[in-house]
């Protein structure tokens, strides 16, 4: 994930898994007005788990996946967590707050892990790994899990030219 910043619902990316609204509270011109920040946050529910995206007529759309074609909803009663206040990290905080709550993490949270991309960004070895991982075990900290990460997930349809894209300070 990386951050993006926006105005309107088009500006929001597929596979959003944390949104944070900026808008003027004010009900009219005239009030007096203040700041309110809205949290979003997609949530997992039973098999699916909630991404945000934004569409053309700058909406923001609930996208609930399984992961498995076989199984399918058209609802959700409890995707995404929405908290809003005028102290942006209030909000935030409030918001993991329940999504913990409502939604135990998984054990492995408590483990060290490894991913490869900001050691290698886009290339990834057999070779590399063995020696990363070689070296944190040898240095006292030997990860639990592995992320083995290129930097190449594609979220569309569309066959992707590789040999064209550029990596941006790890940013695709």
């Amino acid at each position: 994930m990386t951050h993006r910043m926006g105005t309107c619902g088009r500006d929001v990316p597929l596979e959003t898994q944390f949104l944070l609204v900026e808008a003027d509270g004010s009900a009219s011109q005239e009030a007096s007005s203040s700041t309110v920040y809205t949290v979003f946050l997609p949530l997992l529910e039973g098999q699916f788990r909630a991404a945000l995206q934004g569409n053309d007529k700058d909406e923001i759309e609930i996208c609930l996946e399984s992961g498995d074609k076989t199984v399918q909803t058209k609802q959700g009663l409890h995707a995404v967590y929405m908290h809003a206040g005028a102290n942006p990290f209030e909000v935030i905080s409030q918001a993991v707050k329940y999504a913990v709550l409502v939604n135990s993490p998984p054990s492995f949270l408590d483990w060290f892990g490894w991913c490869t991309w900001d050691a290698f960004y886009t290339d990834v070895t057999a070779e590399g790994v063995d020696q990363g991982l070689r070296s944190l075990s040898e240095g006292g900290a030997p990860p639990r899990f592995i992320i083995i990460d290129d930097g190449w997930q594609q979220i569309g349809a569309e066959a992707r030219d590789q040999t064209a894209a550029v990596v941006q300070e790890g940013a695709q």
